[in-house]
């Protein structure tokens, strides 16, 4: 029979800073991975299944001999109504009593719960307190650790966590697994005693290898994030995994992340799914948020995934609810819905969440779903931007830039540049090398060009390189001109491969160079680039391959391309070919380009073309 020892043998609770794990989640409710042999196993009870005679023998000793071990057995069964007995209250309070006034510890402690909880009795929690003492001189570990708690919680007597690390010292080197657990958090904290990591990690690891889950899982975190240990994900991985098959909530969502990110183990979303699994059905809104965001990787239906999405924001976590509010934004797996996006990011925004702060500040300012309020929305992106999201800042300093208003822009776009976003950093540099409404300050720019240059952004790169290469607001530097702007180019930067391939041409005469750039950007559609290809081929005499890319840019109506086509087609014997040159020099003339047009007419009139 499954005993339920929760209200008689009652282990403590405490407050904790961070995300420490304790073995209880409200105060005086026996931990929920501690089975009735764990805990009775800490008091010394032996709990197997009893018999008619036996329970006749304690009724003996109990009434005849005043026997405090056998009314405490029978007060048991009376309180919980086991081995067949009728729950009565009262006369387990009377049994209580009569043992605990012949000292013995068990009913000392078990009485005072009542007493604490009002049950079978007046709430008297003087009485109870009185209770513990008693019992917690006769060590009685449990009893110990109650008045640990009590003395931490400071709701019944007076705050004091000397005291209260006093008695859950004396329980945990009793070996009570729970006190142990707490006495490390204490440690940790510095909570009645000088923080001392190393060893709060000691009586994590003694309650841990107990069985003590919450220390399991308190052990696990110290591998995962290297706190007072050397990071070890699989340690880690080995304590959640004991932790999370006992049923703890955070565990579970650990060994979930775990898998998901392969941590110490193989990536695997399918283990991932079963332990984030495990955790939401227990009410964790983020287990449930990540069910829904890893979908895909998880295999999961629409209906359910929207299910979990659901729970996790009905529990107020603000990123379900922005992501509830993005989807119905958008129309994203649901029918759009202006006024369930609204209600979603307000939602979120109250928890200041940056993001929702931001979403529901856009659609004010632009009147989504909503009367447009500018001011409201403006308030509401600089909420987002003081609680972080660099988008916020840099939304404000485009909205600034576009309304002319400078000062105001800059002002936002460094503090979205100072929040790291490349974005910002790079519209500085324009601004200040090159803004008719800002006093030029290259040394400024070039501060923030390569401040966005080095987080990958190439048009910083190119821009940083360039005044390398001008020696504007640095020393002048060929080679780092080339290095940036390299960078830049090899991310598909056209202007950046179309600068370099003009730089290698016109500066440090590597036609070779020139033409890799310039065909790759030619190849991106620069139809300047194409022109120069057939320049840079018709220098080193090549008149086949300076036809074929003259002919691409003049294709596509490139007015000097088609003036240098139809020349090279007159003069050059490799491509001689007049009709061809004929052709070339009228579309040439015909162009909108004035000077070239002149050039075309004397080029017709001087080889009277007209014969062709």
């Amino acid at each position: 029979m499954k005993i339920d020892w929760s209200d008689i043998l009652t282990p403590m609770s405490e407050d904790t800073e961070g995300s420490l794990e304790f073995n209880n989640s409200k105060l005086y409710k026996t931990q929920e991975n501690n089975s009735e042999a764990s805990i009775l196993k800490e008091d010394g009870i032996n709990i197997k299944q009893v018999d008619d005679d036996e329970i006749a023998t304690w009724y003996k000793k109990a009434t005849k001999y005043e026997d405090a071990n056998a009314q405490f057995q029978l007060a048991v069964r009376y309180e919980r109504g086991l081995d067949g007995f009728d729950k009565n209250l009262k006369l387990a309070v009377e049994l209580y009593k009569k043992s605990a006034e012949q000292g013995n510890s068990y009913s000392q402690n078990n009485l005072g719960v009542l007493y604490l909880n009002g049950k079978g009795v007046k709430k008297n929690s003087k009485k109870a307190i009185e209770l513990y003492k008693k019992s917690a001189k006769q060590e009685h570990n449990i009893a110990q650790a109650n008045l640990g708690s009590l003395y931490s919680n400071g709701d019944i007597v007076a705050e004091d966590q000397k005291e209260a690390t006093k008695w859950f010292r004396k329980a945990a080197n009793q070996g009570n697994i729970s006190a142990q657990n707490h006495l490390g958090t204490r440690y940790q904290n510095g909570k009645g005693v000088a923080k001392d990591i190393k060893h709060a990690i000691k009586w994590y690891r003694k309650a841990a290898k107990q069985g003590e889950m919450y220390a399991q899982s308190n052990l696990g975190k110290k591998y995962y994030y290297g706190n007072g240990v050397l990071k070890n994900y699989k340690e880690a991985n080995k304590w959640f995994q004991k932790s999370a098959e006992q049923g703890l909530v955070t565990a579970q969502r650990f060994l979930g992340d775990i898998h998901l990110k392969g941590q110490g183990v193989v990536k695997n979303h399918k283990e991932a799914s079963k332990w984030f699994y495990k955790a939401a059905k227990q009410g964790d809104a983020y287990s449930q948020y990540m069910l829904f965001i890893h979908r895909d990787d998880m295999d999961i239906d629409t209906k359910e995934q929207l299910d979990w999405l659901h729970k996790s924001a009905d529990q107020n976590f603000s990123d379900a609810q922005n992501e509830l509010g993005e989807i119905y934004e958008d129309g994203d797996l649901v029918s759009k819905n202006y006024k369930k996006a609204f209600k979603y990011y307000h939602k979120a925004s109250e928890s200041d969440h940056a993001k929702a702060q931001y979403n529901l500040g856009f659609m004010y300012a632009n009147g989504v779903g909503k009367t447009k309020n500018l001011n409201k929305g403006i308030e509401l992106l600089k909420k987002s931007s003081s609680n972080g999201y660099e988008h916020a800042s840099e939304t404000l300093g485009d909205w600034y830039f576009e309304d002319e208003n400078i000062d105001e822009a800059i002002k936002w776009f460094k503090v979205s540049a100072k929040l790291g976003s490349d974005f910002s950093q790079n519209i500085l540099g324009e601004i200040f090398s090159n803004d008719k409404d800002v006093d030029t300050d290259y040394k400024e720019a070039i501060k923030w060009f390569l401040l966005a240059a080095e987080q990958d952004n190439s048009q910083a790169q190119l821009s940083a390189g360039e005044m390398y290469n001008s020696g504007q607001g640095v020393l002048k530097d060929p080679n780092k001109a080339i290095e940036w702007i390299s960078k830049a180019a090899e991310k598909d930067n056209l202007d950046a491969q179309f600068k370099l391939g003009h730089m290698y041409f016109q500066e440090l005469k590597d036609p070779n160079k020139a033409i890799k750039w310039y065909i790759k950007a030619a190849e991106n559609g620069s139809i300047t680039a194409m022109f120069n290809v057939g320049v840079v081929n018709s220098n080193r005499g090549t008149f086949k391959e300076a036809t074929k890319w003259y002919g691409k840019a003049a294709d596509k109506g490139y007015a000097k391309a088609q003036y240098e086509l139809g020349k090279i087609h007159h003069q050059k014997d490799d491509v001689k070919d007049y009709v061809k040159s004929k052709h070339w020099i009228k579309k040439a003339y015909e162009s909108s380009d004035n000077d070239i047009s002149k050039k075309a007419e004397e080029f017709w009139n001087k080889h009277e073309l007209w014969n062709y």
